[in-house]
């Protein structure tokens, strides 16, 4: 066994390809764009390197690769003046000696950086792939959720880490018309406080409630686990790689009697069937996939839902979801991805209560103090 950090584009591009040799024959696994996954984790073309540093290794066996792994160290998400470390583009063979090596690099560069905690999987930013499944290893996971085998669980644990929350996912059946409770929830919720939805006719419109909707994610989602505030920047490459792509009815804008943005909501077709298909590259079926998939997909991404803090529980959701349910009964959509939701935030678990719906997967966030850590060969405890 022998590890390695990668140091050239080359050794990149075999550290973004591992994983489609780890899971050639398994049906569950969607490969991510190679493309996009080389830009993510370069300094040249992810924004998020502005205040955060990361270095990549990998784990030869006889010259083969084995594993990989990813250090990432940035501002705090809940405290920018702290830093925290995190680990993530985590894959590996059924070997507790590969996973040995992987996190012994990342955990000796956090002491070496003096921080005394590590937790993951995380990228670098809430819109990368995140968590370990622990349940659901029979489905296929959306474009935003990480798949793996059962063993990556049970070697963390092994190796000392904890479980240190738990993310869950829905399947949620879209029913033949939006239910009447809706219908007169969302007309209460307007009459009350003085609420409306925003009609989109035309796409280039999104474009001036682009910053509103940056504010409000942030403002909605802050102080949540995992969660790392958008900048200008990055909201701008999420919206030429996803936004600009979504029909425009997959929008919600709710607004106040000022026309300040409260609430907002985005569904997107599923394109996990499609990236599969294209393998990791765009050539030379890619787009028609891409395409196909965004015409036709019987079923859509819930991305997100974000509710300005003020406005929370007062019934916000029952206006989004009134404007987007007849959008996918439209087009044929016969199931929603709830996409990962903290097990512990029963708010947004409730909302599923009023459809037929099933709980299919499950992930978890691992973490482990460092402190007790003092050489390479202590790092790691067997059970």
């Amino acid at each position: 066994m022998k590890l390695r950090e990668i140091n050239s584009y080359n050794e990149l591009r075999k550290f973004v390809e591992f994983p489609m040799e780890l899971y050639r024959y398994d049906a569950n696994y969607i490969p991510p764009l190679i493309q996009d996954e080389l830009n993510v984790l370069s300094p040249k073309h992810n924004n998020a390197f502005k205040d955060a540093r990361s270095r990549y290794w990998v784990v030869e066996d006889e010259g083969r690769i084995v594993g990989r792994i990813a250090g990432i160290i940035k501002p705090c998400d809940t405290d920018p003046s702290l830093m925290e470390a995190r680990f993530g583009w985590l894959d590996f063979i059924n070997n507790q000696e590969v996973l040995y090596h992987l996190l012994s690099a990342v955990e000796q560069w956090c002491l070496h950086e003096k921080i005394y905690s590590l937790k993951g999987p995380f990228g670098f930013n809430s819109f990368d792939r995140s968590g370990i499944l622990v349940g659901g290893y029979n489905e296929l996971p959306t474009m935003f959720g990480n798949y793996n085998y059962p063993y990556y669980a049970e070697l963390l644990e092994a190796a000392g880490y904890k479980r240190k929350f738990h993310w869950v996912e829905y399947n949620i059946q879209v029913p033949k018309k939006i239910p009447e409770k809706f219908v007169k929830g969302a007309q209460a919720i307007r009459q009350r406080y003085g609420l409306r939805q925003v009609v989109i006719r035309r796409k280039r419109e999104l474009r001036g409630y682009s910053e509103a909707i940056r504010l409000l994610i942030n403002e909605a989602y802050s102080g949540i686990v995992g969660f790392s505030k958008i900048s200008n920047e990055h909201f701008e490459q999420l919206y030429q790689k996803f936004i600009q792509l979504i029909p425009k009815d997959y929008f919600s804008l709710v607004v106040d009697d000022t026309g300040e943005l409260v609430g907002f909501g985005l569904v997107m077709p599923d394109l996990s069937e499609a990236l599969k298909k294209m393998n990791g590259r765009f050539f030379p079926f890619g787009y028609w996939q891409l395409y196909r998939a965004l015409k036709k997909s019987d079923t859509v991404d819930l991305l997100l839902i974000a509710v300005k803090p003020s406005f929370q529980h007062r019934g916000v959701h029952a206006l989004i979801f009134e404007q987007i349910i007849p959008a996918v009964i439209r087009r044929g959509v016969l199931y929603v991805e709830s996409t990962k939701e903290l097990e512990s935030n029963s708010d947004v678990r409730n909302l599923w209560g009023d459809f037929d719906h099933r709980q299919h997967k499950k992930s978890a966030c691992f973490y482990r103090d460092l402190r007790s850590i003092t050489s390479i060969e202590n790092s790691l405890s067997y059970k």
